[in-house]
């Protein structure tokens, strides 16, 4: 495995979803006004349901980043093993949150980091 993701069901207008969320009173953001913010992979609830509290949605997707960057440090690892425990070291800066905004804001950086990966 070399990644996983955790994020969003984003309600669209004239989803079962969406009409249930709506019937319900569910949303805890601004209707439509989410659909322009809001990505499958972002860490902010649209909504929360009688099961599960928008605190809990949070706290969720911050324990599914957690476990998605304990799969990419483990990849990079195996990835890399040449480097032996150069890699281990690596790992924990590499796929830091600071570096990974950096590198994916930046297409050279991106760009190297795709050809990197792919040996």
């Amino acid at each position: 495995m070399m990644d996983v993701r955790f994020g969003n069901i984003t309600p669209t207008p004239r989803s079962e979803l969406y009409d249930w969320l709506t019937e319900n009173s569910y949303f805890v953001q601004k209707v439509p006004d989410y659909l322009d913010r809001v990505t499958a992979w972002s860490d902010e609830p649209v909504y929360f349901t009688p099961e599960i509290s928008a605190d809990e949605i949070k706290r969720a997707f911050k324990y599914g980043q957690r476990v998605r960057n304990e799969v990419l440090k483990k990849a990079f690892v195996r990835k890399m093993g040449r480097l032996g425990f150069a890699a281990r070291i690596m790992a924990p800066l590499v796929f830091s949150q600071r570096s990974m905004d950096t590198i994916m804001s930046s297409k050279a950086l991106l760009k190297l980091a795709e050809k990197v990966w792919r040996k």
